[in-house]
């Protein structure tokens, strides 16, 4: 077979691709023993050509990497000895012997030996097998290592860092003193930057061995070789090494970071230096600055402000292109930028982020006043505004203190003169309207419109584009009330230049960014947008109409213009509602019918589909249960979408630069293996999935005939690990769909479809990797117990199974909250460590949120019987939440978890009752509004519904809320949750009032209580506060008959404040104790008449 063999390897390096494709479709008809019986000869025949044994060597590596089992497993001990043995020949005759060496076919060779040794080790690891599986390799590393061939050496290790076996520790010193000697002044360059990738390798293989420790040592001369290696070799991959190992360990770096920081800001200012070489030396400065950020704000902050001003140079190194201000077609604004500018823009977004507002901002604002003075080119005014628009989101909370100072300065540059510069200041305006609203649009509303506005006529078309853009980011975080005021004006002119490029027939992107802009207003404004409906919706439909063949080839330029178009109608529809809008509704409908009809022609590309399912979407929400006939024409394309599947594959990473289709992504699984994934097509999915999840929501039962179409469908996709928001919509979705099966099949169809789905979701919750979508698994699980009542665990198991689950949850959110404990005490925390830490904090309790639902449904529905889970899984996570020195969040939800407890377990609860009291206590004083909350409901409940022994400690607690009310913490607060956290506290007054008058009487305390109300903000507890008062008049309460008038005063007050109006069996007695103190007591009723708010008052008390 040699022979055919050798004329195989030929054929696979032909420039002809057919002969070459026919090559490689036999070659991968060969399997993997078959392969390395070949593959070896050809290697070692010193008769072949170098490309043949190249050829060979690649080969050869790539059966290992990916032919693993097929290939060695059915080896014999003593050919697996003989292949090892084979293998070190050829490499040994090809250093060692007389023939002058090939370095390219001796290094690929190399890699694939390396990755034999990797495989054995891994394999033998697996087996905690004591000694080396292949000394022979180690004995010729060495040999190498002391020979001229250290690169050789060098080059094994770089590919396999566990070459040294089980006991690697003991090469520590060898290793150190190879890699220092590599690295001298003396040595080749390329053997030097060798050594620097060997280093990272080893450190990022076992990060916690001591060898590792000992290579801290040695940082000085790393850094140095990585400064002179990346400017005399102009190759990026030494820095690239640097990049890994900041990201996989930066404690590493840790003692050099201001050394590193200088010598990579050296290189990345250096524009005699090649462009991949520079972007990768700043890669390397901000990858640092998100592992080290209290260091580097400590160590080096002068480094700050020069890697600032490094990115603003790299953004103005960009040539004038009047072919720019020409273009019409819509396309990436950076595609036409070179990729320095593009990194330069890049990085301050995450310097920002990073290192924090304040600092930051201190760093570079003065470059960028600097930058925008008027005498500046375009380049530096250009850059100075979008490095403003980069940092807009990191510096949110500092930059709008100088939001004064910045409008005036940036906006003048809308009008300025160069047209880079005026699409520059439109992409600041938007980019600041978004990450500091609702700031920027309560302060400068009328500035910015003015400004903004007449640059819609801009005689640029990509600049009067952006203006469009910038007005919707604009519009979108912009308080309805202070749109109002410009709404007649900015529709007028939206009209009027829609009209004029109606007429002139384009641009296209105009006409489509008006679309958008048009849609923003209406989709803010909503109801009050039917006074512009007659504006815009004639202009609309003769669009639709003059788009209607936009799926003709030859009219794809079309597409998206019509996609826009049908979104704006349907946006504007949900604004203005189903009445106003019925009367262009069946047009449009009809419109969208017949575009529908076509769309299993159209190409997968094809930009209306999108926008044609979330049309559907949006008119299912306007017309409600009457959509449901529209159901047999939207359902197909809309589950075509959602069932799309995305290609994969796993390849070599060499091979990763090979995919030319840039909608490849890949993520390096290690072992020679690179996992890729086509991503076109996943928004579009995403897309589907959430419009599936809106049409069972709003349709309910009226669903019922695609419910087990979109849940065989759907709930798999709780698995669909390439895109978190398909997983998001999947979660999402359970709960509507059991609903809508309960609604159109009965309960017993939706306990079948709960038990499959429930399956799945505890299924997904064992392997989810997303906090987030933990949340909404766990959403699912409460969302259904209110569905299906006592029947949503199942059995036994699945219960087991649900609090396992939520106890390994809090476990490992613990974890993270000790890890963030610890992190405010270390050496680097500063206030920006406490914002990052303080989001993390705010992410984490989102899942608390969710957990808590599911625990108050469980026990809401099942009371004591589910205490022995619930002792066996999160008892003791439990006890530690509500501990003093855990985070506010922590405090809360622990608390809200012990008040079910207590609320729903009864007199079974006193038994953990040295659990909860102390944190009670701690929390009704806590300077938390919403730990204060969670601890007055707990006591509260307590006393309303609390086990009897309880009693004893309801005196106390009760002093104890009164001082709280009374006090700063108490009406003293201006914020929502302060208000909630009073309420909660004067409501569990009130229940101890009424459950447990013998703790604490009403001729003590009526009096006092009654000063501290309204109570109107959490209407909860407002119903249950007035409740309490009606009580006391129906009763007869004598106590209660001395204060008749306040008491009237104050239930009536509470019909007109909103506290009741989600309670109308409240409302209805409220209102009937007032309406016979009007019948009754006229005298008394005109006085408090006197006091209240009429127009709030129902119609029936007014006089």
């Amino acid at each position: 077979m040699s022979q055919g063999f050798y004329e195989l390897l030929a054929a696979l390096s032909s420039e002809d691709n057919g002969i070459r494709s026919q090559a490689e479709d036999k070659y991968a008809s060969i399997n993997g023993e078959q392969k390395l019986q070949v593959l070896l000869p050809a290697i070692a025949d010193v008769g072949l050509s170098d490309t043949q044994r190249l050829l060979g060597a690649v080969l050869l590596r790539r059966t290992i990497t990916v032919q693993w089992d097929d290939c060695w497993q059915p080896l014999s001990a003593n050919e697996t000895n003989n292949v090892k043995s084979s293998l070190l020949g050829v490499l040994n005759n090809l250093v060692f012997g007389n023939v002058p060496i090939n370095v390219v076919v001796t290094r690929k060779l190399v890699d694939a030996i390396a990755e034999l040794a990797r495989r054995l080790l891994e394999d033998a690891a697996e087996l905690n097998a004591p000694n080396h599986v292949w000394p022979e390799i180690l004995q010729f590393l060495f040999q190498c290592a002391q020979s001229e061939h250290v690169d050789v050496a060098l080059n094994l290790i770089l590919n396999c860092p566990s070459i040294f076996g089980p006991d690697h520790n003991k090469y520590g010193d060898n290793m150190r003193e190879l890699l220092v000697q590599s690295m001298g002044e003396d040595k080749p360059m390329e053997r030097r930057g060798l050594a620097v990738k060997v280093v990272c390798n080893l450190v990022i293989e076992d990060p916690d061995s001591n060898i590792v420790k000992s290579f801290q040592s040695i940082l000085p001369q790393l850094i140095a070789t990585v400064g002179q290696y990346s400017v005399q070799e102009e190759n990026p991959d030494v820095l690239q090494a640097i990049v890994e190992i900041q990201e996989t360990l930066p404690k590493f770096m840790k003692p050099a970071t201001v050394e590193l920081l200088q010598v990579t800001i050296q290189i990345a200012e250096n524009r005699d230096v090649n462009e991949d070489i520079r972007t990768m030396a700043v890669e390397s400065c901000v990858t640092l600055g998100e592992s080290l950020p209290g260091q580097i704000r400590k160590k080096a902050p002068q480094a700050i402000e020069k890697l600032c001003l490094v990115c603003l140079q790299m953004m103005m190194e960009i040539d004038d292109d009047p072919e720019w201000a020409a273009q019409t077609v819509p396309e990436d604004d950076d595609e036409d930028l070179p990729n320095v500018t593009v990194v330069g823009e890049s990085s301050l977004d995450r310097i920002a982020r990073s290192l924090g507002g304040n600092t930051v901002l201190k760093c570079i604002a003065p470059q960028i006043a600097e930058f925008l003075k008027p005498e500046k080119v375009w380049q530096e005014k250009r850059a100075a505004l979008l490095a403003l628009s980069a940092i807009a989101e990191g510096t949110a909370k500092s930059i709008k203190s100088i939001l004064p100072d910045l409008v005036p300065a940036m906006l003048p540059y809308l009008q300025d003169d160069h047209p880079r510069v005026r699409h520059a200041a439109c992409n600041c305006v938007g980019q600041l309207s978004t990450d500091l609203s609702p700031e920027m649009q309560k302060m400068f509303h009328s500035e910015i419109l003015q400004n903004l506005v007449p640059v819609l006529d801009d005689q640029c078309t990509r600049v009067r584009t952006h203006a469009g853009a910038a007005l919707v980011n604009f519009i979108d975080d912009a308080p309805k009330s202070v749109l109002m005021p410009y709404l007649e004006p900015l529709c007028q002119k939206l009209a009027a230049v829609l009209q004029q490029h109606l007429q002139s027939t384009g641009p296209f992107m105009v006409l489509e960014q008006l679309c958008t802009t048009v849609a923003a207003v209406a989709d803010k404004i909503e109801k009050d947008f039917s006074s512009q409906y007659d504006l815009f919706m004639p202009n609309l439909m003769s669009l639709l109409k003059a788009t209607e063949n936009a799926k003709v080839p030859e009219n794809e330029d079309l597409r998206l213009l019509r996609g826009k178009a049908i979104e704006c109608v349907s946006l504007i529809g949900l604004a203005v509602g189903k009445e106003h809008f019925l009367a262009d509704g069946h047009g449009i409908m009809k419109q969208l019918v017949n575009t529908q009809q076509d769309i299993n022609s159209w190409s997968d590309d094809d930009p209306q589909i999108s926008y044609m399912i979330s049309a559907w979407a949006r008119l299912c929400q306007i017309l409600g249960d009457e959509f449901h006939q529209y159901l047999p024409l939207v359902m197909g394309p809309l589950m075509k979408a959602a069932r799309f599947q995305p290609q994969v594959k796993v390849v070599d990473p060499d091979d990763e630069e090979k995919e030319d289709d840039e909608n490849w992504e890949f993520v390096n699984l290690g072992g020679g293996q690179s996992f890729g994934i086509a991503s076109a097509g996943l928004e579009e999915k995403s897309t589907a999935c959430s419009m599936l999840v809106c049409y069972v929501k709003e349709l309910g039962g009226k669903f019922g005939d695609y419910v087990e179409e979109v849940a065989t469908l759907m709930i798999p996709l709780l698995k669909f690990y390439f895109f978190d928001a398909v997983r998001c919509s999947a979660a999402q979705a359970i709960g509507p769909l059991i609903s809508a099966t309960a609604e159109s099949k009965g309960l017993d169809a939706a306990i079948e479809l709960w038990k499959h789905a429930f399956a799945e979701i505890l299924s997904a919750l064992e392997a989810e990797p997303e906090n987030e979508i933990v949340g909404f698994l766990f959403g699912a699980i409460a969302e259904v117990s209110e569905i299906l009542g006592k029947n949503f665990l199942g059995n036994e198991e699945n219960t087991a199974k649900v609090f396992e689950y939520v106890g390994n949850r809090l476990t490992e959110h613990i974890e993270r909250s000790n890890t963030r404990i610890k992190a405010r005490t270390d050496d680097d925390y500063d206030d920006e460590v406490e914002e990052d830490l303080q989001v993390e904090d705010e992410e984490d309790s989102f899942v608390l949120n969710k957990i808590s639902d599911v625990f108050h449904s469980s026990f809401g529905l099942l009371g004591g019987a589910l205490l022995p889970f619930f002792e066996k899984f999160m008892k003791d996570q439990m006890v530690e939440l509500i501990k003093p020195q855990r985070v506010w969040s922590d405090r809360q939800w622990g608390l809200c978890l012990w008040d079910d407890i207590i609320e729903f377990c009864g007199e079974e609860s006193w038994q953990y009752s040295d659990l909860y009291l102390q944190a009670l206590a701690r929390g009704i004083n806590d300077q938390q509004p919403e730990v204060r909350q969670a601890a007055s409901y707990g006591v509260g409940i307590l006393g309303k519904c609390g086990p009897q022994a309880a009693q004893q400690m309801l005196g106390p607690f009760v002093e104890q809320l009164a001082k709280v009310i009374e006090g700063p913490l108490g009406r003293g607060g201006e914020n929502p949750e302060q208000v909630e956290a009073t309420e909660n506290a004067i409501s569990a007054v009130a229940k101890i009032l009424q459950h447990r008058p013998n703790t604490a009487s009403l001729e003590d305390w009526l009096e006092r209580f009654l000063t501290w109300l309204p109570v109107c903000e959490d209407t909860e507890e407002s119903v249950n506060t007035y409740s309490f008062l009606a009580n006391l008049l129906e009763y007869g309460n004598a106590t209660a008959h001395a204060h008749t008038n306040r008491i009237i005063y104050l239930l009536t007050e509470a019909l007109t404040s909103g506290g009741l109006e989600e309670d109308e069996e409240a409302f209805e007695r409220v209102k009937r104790i007032c309406g016979s103190v009007k019948d009754g007591n006229r005298e008394l009723w005109n006085a408090v008449l006197g006091q209240v708010n009429l127009d709030r008052l129902p119609a029936d008390l007014k006089n």
